[in-house]
């Protein structure tokens, strides 16, 4: 019988586990391992409407939050909030909440919303708050995912702290929020959570309405984070893992980019991460030439809803197209830039997700998707609206 050599399955073994342990290093529980950032806004809302367009952090142990926070004073903490949770076995997880109490003893209402989200780290979700003194409302994609009124929860009649204000951040579980988020590992960063947009509307408690172009907005058009709307924090709480830093938040590109490194290590320029979305993006204007929201201004239009990819009311362009209508379909896939509507239809069509698209004369293309279709009436808006299908069922798209 010949002798068999173990020496080299045993070589091999131990390069593997080296390799695999080398690939997996979680950060230490209950220690600060990472630098991220949370941006706060110098203005106060204590009521009204807040928008997102954002990309969420991928990473297990990562927290993508969007959210209003007073915490002015001591005695009182009041939060209403969406946060993706990088928890990995669970594909992430959507949650939106709302704490009260004070920061010694927070009481908190969450709710999760998506257990499997996977989407809102690899496309565009749009993110929408409602906070008003008789109800909170949460919206994913232009959908109602969530209402909590002061019937249900009295304290919500509660929350009118003064020093209210937006914020955004990036930060992890140091290993407390383990089940909640799942742990974090340092070999996974850098890691980028994305922000296209902020949009603040106005609420008027008389008629119970939301103004119809927004009160405030920063569209991240410049080259850094605009400190005159935003302060930098340069704090850290528990069971965070992050030390907030003010160069760990970044502009360019028509979005603010928030990375999280290793602790001290150097920031990456936007673009240069392999989490980072590099194409370029349009947004809508925030001027009066503005989309204005479907939830105050939708209105009945005549016709009937049929099958995806079909009219839901006669067309009116070419046949094909619904001119100075605005498409809603569930889900939000994504955005584009496209200098006209035809070729804004085309990057639809070649989007297998896509089933209709809204082009703006801003040169926005914005892709929809297949299902619960309905039409916005845009024409009292002076900015052009072209919506239609994926593809024309008589009409080319060349």
């Amino acid at each position: 019988m010949s002798r068999v050599s173990f020496f080299p399955l045993a070589l091999a073994l131990a390069l593997f586990c080296c390799t695999a342990l080398a690939q997996n290093e979680p950060a230490p529980f209950g220690e600060k391992s990472c630098n991220s950032a949370e941006l706060f806004t110098h203005r106060r809302f204590v009521f009204g409407r807040i928008e997102t367009l954002f990309k969420a952090a991928p990473n297990n142990g990562a927290i993508t939050l969007f959210c209003f926070l007073g915490d002015g004073d001591p005695n009182t903490f009041q939060k209403v909030e969406f946060e993706l949770l990088g928890r990995a076995d669970r594909a992430n997880s959507l949650n939106s909440d709302f704490i009260t109490g004070t920061k010694s003893n927070m009481q908190f209402h969450g709710q999760l919303m998506q257990p499997n989200y996977k989407e809102a780290s690899s496309r565009w979700v749009k993110l929408a708050i409602e906070k008003t003194p008789t109800y909170l409302k949460w919206y994913v994609d232009d959908r109602l995912v969530r209402t909590a009124t002061v019937q249900q929860y009295p304290v919500i009649g509660q929350m009118t702290s003064p020093s209210t204000n937006l914020r955004l951040s990036l930060w992890a579980s140091d290993g407390r929020m383990a089940t909640e988020a799942g742990q974090l590992y340092l070999d996974q960063m850098p890691a980028t959570a994305e922000f296209d947009y902020i949009r603040y509307y106005s609420y008027d408690g008389n008629t119970d309405r939301f103004s119809n172009t927004p009160a405030w907005a920063d569209e991240f058009n410049g080259n850094s984070v605009d400190t005159n709307n935003w302060g930098l924090a340069t704090y850290t709480f528990t069971p965070n893992a992050c030390v907030f830093s003010p160069r760990n938040a970044q502009v360019g590109g028509g979005r603010l980019v928030i990375t999280m490194t290793r602790l001290n290590a150097p920031v990456p320029p936007i673009g240069t991460t392999s989490t980072t979305t590099t194409a370029t993006t349009t947004r809508t204007p925030t001027t009066a030439t503005a989309t204005t929201r479907a939830s105050t201004t939708t209105r009945a239009v005549t016709g009937t809803t049929t099958t995806a990819g079909q009219s839901v009311m006669p067309y009116n362009l070419e046949g094909c197209y619904w001119d100075r209508y605005e498409v809603i379909s569930d889900p939000y896939v994504g955005k584009r830039t496209a200098n006209t509507y035809k070729e804004c239809q085309r990057l639809c069509a070649a989007d297998y997700t896509c089933g209709h698209f809204v082009w703006g004369d801003w040169k926005g293309c914005y892709l929809k998707g297949k299902r619960n279709v309905r039409l916005v009436d845009q024409r009292q808006n002076k900015g052009r609206f072209v919506s239609g299908p994926a593809r024309c069922p008589t009409t080319s798209t060349k």
